[in-house]
This record gives C-alpha cells, structure tokens and sequence, in this order.
C-alpha cells in the first residue's frame, strides 16, 4: 500500500513513491523552497516547511509496548519534579527520511519535544534511553534528573 501525503493545498495528495528526487534548498519570494522530480519526469515547488511535513511523515508504523512514554525536558525549571512530563507513545514511526521516531495520540513528535537531538523515552522497566546521536541510558527516571540537574550546575 503506497504512502500518501496531504500538500498544505487539501486537494493535493500524492504517493510518496511517486517522488524521484528532492534538490537542495533554494530562496523564492524570500522564503526556502526545494524543486521535487516525480518519477513521470513533472516537476512541482515545495516549500520547506512542506518537506519537513514530508521527511517526518511515517512509512510504517510498530505498536509500542504499553508503558513507553515520550517526555519533554525542561533543563530551565527550577524544580526537580518539573524537569520532564510524560506523554504516552502508542507507536514506533518509521518516517520517510528513515528515522524512527515516537509516536503519540497526536501524531509523530515534533522537533519541539527533542532533547539534544533526540528524544526521551521511558521504557517499561523504568529503563530511560535517549535517541539520536548521544543514545545515553539511565537506570531510571530520577537517575537521568539527577544527571540533567548536575549537567545544569555544571554549566553554570
């Protein structure tokens, strides 16, 4: 089943796998846009705010074991208690430019919940891993706190 993606226009849906390439970057009208080749040989102006809907759009799904939590980290709150709030993850996404990322009721997480490129998940077993690049694990939630917390110190 191919994967479909809604344009900002409601009527402009296309399959993903009809899309041949995506060329760099360029301005028009002040503002990023990329030129995307279909595999017909058509090509269409995207604006980059369009590719970025489209590279974090999921491919497929995984359930997510019940449990797993999403958090958001706030190293600017003064208190222990208000440094991460959780977000049950119903899903794995595995999105179009490749990357697994969580999954909410409210759709693939944004950017705005990443956390040093990555994201925070609370495991089942308590297990705290962060994805991405750093992929640090703590034993715990009050474990990975207490490290944010001493790293916030720190650079103080």
């Amino acid at each position: 089943m191919p994967t479909l993606f809604q344009r900002y226009d409601p009527f402009s849906v296309i399959s993903v796998d009809e899309i041949a390439f995506i060329g760099k970057p360029f301005v028009h009208q002040g503002k990023p846009h990329r030129i995307v080749t279909y595999k017909n040989g058509a090509t269409d102006e995207w604006s980059e705010g369009e590719i970025e809907r489209l590279l974090r759009h999921p491919d497929a799904i995984m359930a997510a074991e019940p449990g797993t939590f999403l958090c958001e980290v706030d190293i600017e709150s003064s208190g222990a208690n208000d440094v991460v709030s959780k977000v049950p993850m119903i899903a794995w996404a595995k999105c179009v430019d490749g990357e697994l990322r969580p999954m909410t009721a409210a759709g693939v997480a944004e950017e705005h919940t990443e956390f040093r490129e990555g994201f925070v998940i609370i495991h089942p077993s308590g297990q705290v891993t962060l994805t991405g690049p750093e992929g640090d694990s703590f034993p715990s939630l009050d474990a990975f706190v207490a490290g944010i917390l001493d790293e916030q110190r720190a650079s103080s």
